[in-house]
């Protein structure tokens, strides 16, 4: 009880120091990690959460940022951007994943194909949040503030078969075409719930039988409904709710950028966030205090640069972007909450029956961390800096590529 009392009372205190707080660079991030560590680290109970009360936790915030992500993205923008950001999505992420399994082969001492891939997949996906002070800077041209938008709205949900499937592959039951059929049924599930779904809340809207806090609960719902629908059919719920964000925000895109319906939805996301971070800190912070050695501290430095940074420059070679563009989009691609969560998944899912981890998943895991908590500091910090270096060389320079396209600005 006393992990849920400190995080209780930190929530609190946070929300209500928020605004202070970032002025000194203190974000949920830092702040979570950091409770939730010394809790397991300075109470003689430790930290008390069963591993299946981490894994709900877990899925429970993947399937709501996967239909946040998901619906948060501007069809407009993904119209617009169609080239660039599918370069990244269908040719940059691939190449990331596959050389970070190359790079985690020659580095770590994880024999598993599954656990490697594991581990590559899980380091994919961008996060928004984390790379705020760059997407909501208005001195970085629209044009790239909406590409890095929508890369990071939609590759977490690409990324989930993967770790999914990666998951299957150790704990000894994986099986490319059931996984194939729970994909397909998957989308469609999700597709089914998004739409019908935006459309019964436009039509809600529009006859006045809603209200605006209907709304966003309904929003809430949604999420959940999808991923439950799939289950009950047997099928892959995560994908169901990712596809469901898409579903309802081509057809009730005002709905879906609303910002009151949207507050209510983003506040439900922050809190759950948190609520990781700190699950995080105390569970697999320790396991990075006990595991620090070169080997992830120079994949993690790796996973934040070359592998993402050789694959951008790869998918967006002939795409007319100047090398500053390329660099800058290369660089602003911080790993986040979708790798955090991806990593608790794993920890029910392939402990045993105690919960006790094997060595080479530990590793994982102290990667995971390490990266993740190296890309908190080192992209919160240089942020604001670099975008507002890289914003007076477009005012100086005005690529053609980087200031065409027609976008709108992000809800």
């Amino acid at each position: 009880m006393v992990d849920l009392f400190v995080f209780s009372g930190l929530l609190l205190a946070f929300a209500l120091t928020s605004r202070r707080l970032e002025r000194v660079w203190i974000g949920a991030p830092i702040a979570f990690t950091i409770a939730g560590f010394l809790v397991a680290e300075l109470s003689s109970a430790g930290f008390d959460l069963p591993p299946s009360t981490v894994h709900h936790l877990a899925e429970a915030v993947l399937v709501v940022l996967l239909f946040h992500d998901a619906s948060n993205v501007h069809l407009a923008d993904l119209r617009a951007e169609s080239g660039i950001v599918g370069r990244l999505l269908v040719i940059g992420l691939p190449i990331t994943i596959a050389a970070g399994y190359a790079v985690g082969w020659l580095l770590l001492p994880v024999p598993s194909t599954g656990l490697l891939l594991l581990l590559a997949a899980a380091l994919a996906p961008t996060d928004a949040g984390l790379g705020a002070a760059t997407v909501a800077n208005p001195v970085v041209p629209l044009r790239v503030r909406s590409v890095l938008n929508v890369e990071s709205g939609l590759n977490d949900g690409l990324a989930t078969p993967v770790v999914l499937a990666a998951l299957a592959l150790v704990a000894g039951h994986y099986e490319p075409g059931g996984l194939v059929i729970d994909l397909v049924i998957g989308v469609v599930a999700g597709a089914a719930v998004g739409i019908v779904g935006g459309r019964w809340m436009t039509w809600a809207d529009a006859h006045g039988w809603t209200t605006n806090g209907g709304r966003a609960v309904a929003m809430v719902a949604l999420p959940f409904l999808a991923y439950f629908t799939a289950s009950l059919l047997e099928a892959n719920g995560f994908i169901a709710a990712f596809v469901a964000g898409i579903g309802f925000a081509a057809v009730a895109a005002p709905l879906a950028h609303a910002e009151d319906a949207g507050i209510v939805v983003e506040s439900l996301a922050d809190g759950l966030g948190a609520a990781v971070w700190y699950v995080f800190g105390a569970t697999i912070g320790p396991i990075v205090a006990d595991i620090a050695g070169w080997e992830p501290i120079l994949f993690a430095v790796l996973s934040l640069t070359a592998l993402r940074m050789v694959p951008v420059a790869v998918a967006l070679l002939g795409s007319g972007l100047r090398p500053q563009t390329v660099w800058f989009i290369g660089w602003f691609g911080p790993r986040g909450l979708a790798s955090l969560i991806f990593a608790l998944l794993s920890i029910e899912e392939l402990g045993d029956e105690e919960g006790v981890l094997s060595a080479e998943h530990r590793a994982v895991l102290a990667t995971i961390g390490l990266t993740v908590l190296l890309s908190v500091f080192a992209h919160g910090l240089s942020g604001t800096p670099l975008a507002d270096r890289y914003g007076r060389w477009f005012s100086r320079e005005r690529p053609r590529v980087e200031a065409s396209g027609s976008v709108v600005e992000p809800g």
